[in-house]
């Protein structure tokens, strides 16, 4: 079954106009988005030495927030979207057999600069293992947990059973979630610290995100909020958020 889609919309801004040298908001950040909570967060991803999951368009993915007794445990296939054509995408994946699939999955359009791309997700909620659930499982468990929960679309698209059996841990990576309001919407700061290549500067990865239901209203909100950090803040980076990516690169 597949719900959705949703759509988030996210625009990077630079860090060093934005956070603290404790890598916090600055105060115009904190009044901007009128910020009222910090919440720690960790993540990691599963994956063959060669990505052959990533290069087949999945990435299985851990993750853990402070605060919620869960392990979250998502496997996600994705869909690059041609242009604004958002129908063809989900129009593949209808004919990937995911509306057909008894596991439920939820689609979602994820909205950069210049670019969007379709994630259709199937979660699954896991016990810590750990009394501190940001201490996410080793690289034995987290392929043990991955292998124990493959959704069948993924087994049929590639042999993630024999991937996932001596699959390497990309991560973890912690980050920070700041959750805030602007303009009546619910917004989220995220700042990752990502580990740099070697020779480049360590920097962390700060990205502005908003969620909403209806693609007509995420169009106008996405473009609202392109003007308000681009033109009256001064604090857009002209780029996209390639998180997953850079982890997958540098762990």
């Amino acid at each position: 079954m597949l719900a959705g889609p949703d759509y988030e919309l996210k625009l990077l801004v630079d860090p060093a106009l934005t956070l603290d040298e404790g890598f916090e908001p600055l105060g115009a950040v904190r009044d901007a988005f009128d910020i009222d909570e910090r919440q720690p967060m960790v993540m990691q991803f599963v994956d063959g030495v060669q990505l052959e999951l990533n290069e087949a368009g999945w990435n299985v993915r851990l993750r853990a927030f402070e605060g919620e007794n869960e392990l979250q445990l998502t496997y996600k296939k994705r869909y690059q979207i041609d242009g604004d054509d958002i129908d063809g995408a989900l129009a593949q994946a209808v004919a990937d057999g995911f509306e057909a699939d008894p596991d439920e999955y939820e689609a979602q359009v994820e909205w950069g600069l210049t670019r969007k791309v379709l994630s259709i997700s199937k979660k699954v909620e896991l016990a810590p293992e750990e009394a501190d659930p940001l201490n996410l499982p080793g690289e034995q468990r987290s392929r043990e947990l991955a292998a124990a929960n493959i959704p069948a679309r993924l087994e049929e698209q590639v042999s993630a059973r024999d991937v996932l059996a001596e699959a390497h841990l990309y991560g973890p990576v912690r980050g920070e979630r700041w959750k805030g309001k602007w303009r009546g919407k619910k917004i989220s700061i995220e700042v990752w610290h990502i580990r740099a290549l070697p020779g480049m500067e360590e920097k962390p990865l700060v990205e502005v995100s908003v969620k909403e239901d209806d693609r007509e209203k995420a169009q106008k909100i996405q473009e609202k909020l392109h003007d308000f950090l681009n033109d009256e803040q001064g604090w857009l980076i002209d780029g996209d958020s390639l998180k997953t990516q850079m982890i997958l690169e540098r762990y």
